[in-house]
């Protein structure tokens, strides 16, 4: 009877690390996505820069106050995304820890 309920226990610590792997996957994924759209931004901004530069002074002043202003909204998003990432990382780290932890627990109360 113990033996099948560690069995349920471990079956279960196991579905759940593999749901916390898959979570963790995913939101890595989504920060390289947030990365690649932020490299591909500043590059815009490079080529706008650039043809800011054959207009008028008054146009490439206003084209670049609002480019920058996307830089910074993006860039805010981007550090934000960053650091929620970041925590939701150690968070998901920490109970991947518990769950090997509490695996390695189970399998010497097994081992008993």
């Amino acid at each position: 009877m113990q033996v099948r309920l560690l069995a349920t226990t471990n079956k279960q610590l196991e579905k759940e690390l593999m749901a916390v792997k898959v979570m963790m996957r995913d939101k890595i994924s989504e920060a390289e996505s947030l990365k690649t759209v932020l490299a591909e931004v500043e590059q815009n901004l490079v080529e706008e820069k650039a043809a800011a530069a054959d207009r008028d002074s008054a146009e490439v002043e206003r084209s670049l106050s609002a480019e920058v202003s996307l830089r910074q909204q993006l860039q805010l998003e981007h550090d934000t995304s960053t650091r929620l990432f970041e925590e939701e990382r150690q968070a998901l780290t920490m109970r991947c820890q518990e769950l090997v932890h509490s695996l390695a627990e189970t399998d010497d109360d097994r081992s008993r």
